[in-house]
């Protein structure tokens, strides 16, 4: 059977053998063995690069360029998958497998790293970590990309596999390409998935409690970090910023770290209710109905669909209604969750800082009372003011 560029992990024993490393330790290595930690043990990808440059001591230029090769590794790992397919005819050691990797992302998609330092680094690498005899198979198939490269003879991927197409062109899961060519058809699925960016970046914003924009930006110009702002008001895309979480003022709460296009989402969909304020379905999956409103009146009866309604809130938990068939929502309609209620408010909590909402009653006849406002920041913290204050 031809090599597919995926090599068979289970082959692997226990225990990386980039973990036992002599005295060099590269801004290379920290790719590989995060790389290899995201291939073997399914880590997430910014623990694992965050682990690989706390491993050893690195400059920040070298944590800078780890980053950069480990993510676009990542993000890029299909299509580098179809094109060592086309040079590789036997899976090779896993390990040696992520050597190549490592090499072709920096050949095919960092245009700053010199030919001749991707290609001396991976062989060194290979001399180390699987010793002498496999460096002449990992010179030759480097070398090889780098002639096709270079002639415009680099495989093509053949586009009348639509799922396929998309999965080695941009890297992305068969099961979504399938999901996205259904609900748009091939050329906008293509479209969406040629939509992000090829340098990778990581989006910060500050705590607005305790820091500001401008302090923020002090604090990466003083780290060397390049920024641009983003979409999302008080948000800052860094590239090539290195393990951001080691930095003094991440621990100290100063910024948080996550994805723009999260935050993009909860403001599309202005979801106003989370974990904290309706905690049963994540504590224990309590069933509350949920309905879509349509100009004031329920929708019920129209054509549906299953759906997962989520809240507002950055954990995997913060799910109010799983796997519900319910009627195709539109642009401006509401969904509401019902039989919320005391029981559900005296549940509520303040997570994130997040004010508890107002609670209203509704009597037998219909009207409406506010029964207890919302809480505002000052409430959350009445009871802690004095102590701030020594």
């Amino acid at each position: 059977m031809a090599y597919n560029g995926r090599p068979d992990r289970a082959k692997k024993a226990d225990g990386a053998k980039t973990a036992r490393r002599g005295e060099v330790y590269t801004a290379r290595d920290a790719a590989l063995r995060a790389l290899e930690e995201v291939m073997t043990k399914d880590a997430y990808a910014s623990q694992a690069i965050d682990r690989a440059l706390t491993y050893r001591e690195l400059s920040a230029e070298d944590r800078r360029l780890a980053t950069g090769i480990f993510y676009s590794a990542v993000e890029n790992r299909m299509k580098i998958e179809f094109i060592l397919s086309q040079f590789v005819h036997s899976a090779p050691d896993p390990l040696v497998n992520d050597i190549l990797h490592i090499a072709c992302t920096q050949l095919l998609f960092l245009d700053r790293v010199p030919d001749h330092a991707a290609v001396d680094e991976a062989v060194k690498q290979a001399f180390r970590f699987s010793g002498r005899q496999i460096t002449g198979f990992v010179n030759g198939v480097l070398r090889s990309v780098i002639r096709a490269r270079d002639e415009g003879r680099l495989p093509v991927i053949d586009r009348s596999d639509q799922k396929g197409y998309l999965r080695s062109e941009y890297s992305v899961s068969e099961d979504l390409a399938e999901v996205l060519i259904a609900a748009f058809g091939f050329e906008e699925a293509e479209r969406i998935c040629a939509c992000r960016d090829r340098n990778s970046v990581q989006t910060v914003r500050p705590n607005l409690m305790t820091s500001s924009d401008a302090e923020l930006e002090s604090l990466l110009e003083a780290n060397k970090i390049a920024f641009q702002k983003g979409r999302v008001p008080h948000v800052y895309n860094c590239s090539r910023a290195g393990a951001l979480t080691s930095l003094e003022a991440y621990r100290k709460g100063a910024f948080s770290i996550q994805g723009e296009s999260a935050m993009l989402a909860a403001y599309a969909t202005e979801a106003n209710i989370g974990m904290n304020v309706l905690a049963r379905p994540s504590l224990y999956d309590a069933w509350h109905d949920v309905e879509i409103l349509r100009n004031g009146k329920s929708i019920a009866g129209s054509e549906t669909e299953v759906i997962t309604v989520a809240g507002n809130i950055c954990e995997s938990g913060d799910v109010i209604a799983r796997d519900r068939k319910l009627p195709v929502a539109q642009d401006g309609d509401l969904i509401c969750v019902l039989d919320a209620g005391a029981y559900g408010y005296s549940m509520a909590y303040t997570y994130n800082t997040r004010p508890r909402p107002a609670e209203v009653m509704i009597t037998t006849d219909g009207k409406i009372r506010l029964i207890r406002r919302r809480e505002t920041f000052e409430d959350m913290c009445a009871l802690l003011c004095d102590e701030l204050e020594k």
